[in-house]
């Protein structure tokens, strides 16, 4: 699929084509593109896209910050996913609040485990914690 697209930056146009590596960096963007119904959408689709993959100055910054998030949901999926889905959850609510600086930490405690997760900012970069009570006890004789 090729489709014109405009940088919505520097209004720079370039073509759109949909190509394996494409697809592995911008998996959602993609899916919104082929899934497109009218010309509207798919020229929101193509432009949304261009402005992810232009190289201009302009759009650096906003490129960064879509890295990062991505980033982020990634490493939250990763770490939360499959033992932790409601702590995933509130993490993925939070991160854009978080990565913006309008949240300066947030801490989600598991219920079950006693176990907490936050995030916050350390310099330029997210810091994604768990740290899990460990009790022990014993008795003898």
């Amino acid at each position: 699929m090729e489709r014109m697209g405009c940088c919505k930056c520097c209004g720079q146009t370039m073509l759109i084509k949909v190509t394996d590596e494409l697809r592995e960096e911008f998996p959602e963007e993609v899916e919104e593109l082929g899934r497109s119904v009218t010309e509207e959408e798919e020229e929101a689709a193509a432009d949304n896209l261009a402005t992810l993959t232009c190289k201009c100055r302009e759009g650096r910054d906003m490129r960064q910050y879509r890295r990062r998030l991505k980033d982020c949901k990634d490493k939250i999926e990763a770490m939360f996913r499959d033992s932790y889905p409601e702590i995933a959850d509130a993490l993925q609510e939070t991160k854009d609040a978080v990565i913006a600086g309008y949240i300066a930490r947030i801490q989600v405690t598991d219920a079950a485990t006693g176990g907490t997760a936050s995030m916050f900012m350390k310099k330029d970069r997210l810091k994604i914690r768990w740290k899990k009570p460990v009790e022990m006890e014993i008795e003898a004789g």
